[in-house]
């Protein structure tokens, strides 16, 4: 079965075989649209030891570029991060989400006092 997003177009011919190409249609374009997002973050002290970074890779499907970081010796004090982000509007929306649900501050980009 064809997924329900997608146009399908037949009749042309390769090697002698039918085939079927299948077009997105614009809402699967825009979500596939990759976009380019800098945070910065505190992670607490009490967070220093998970995966919370290469979480952001693997279960958020982000590319993840570390442009700065402080880190206290030992763990004893917050972690902070300049990050650029890499992904389609849902995996940034989802991985930042994900950050907050740990008690993360994210500050987004141009955010001059807000906190996500």
């Amino acid at each position: 079965m064809v997924h329900p997003d997608l146009k399908i177009f037949s009749g042309a011919t390769e090697l002698g075989k039918d085939f079927i190409t299948m077009v997105p249609n614009e809402s699967m374009v825009k979500d596939s649209q990759v976009t380019i997002t800098r945070i910065r973050m505190r992670i607490p002290k009490t967070l220093q030891r998970e995966p919370v970074i290469s979480t952001l890779v693997s279960e958020y499907g982000l590319r993840v570029t570390i442009t700065a970081a402080l880190l206290g010796v030992n763990g004893k004090e917050d972690g902070w991060f300049d990050l650029h982000l890499q992904g389609n509007q849902n995996q940034l929306d989802r991985g930042i989400h994900y950050l907050t649900s740990l008690n993360i501050e994210v500050w987004l980009e141009g955010e001059s006092e807000g906190i996500v």
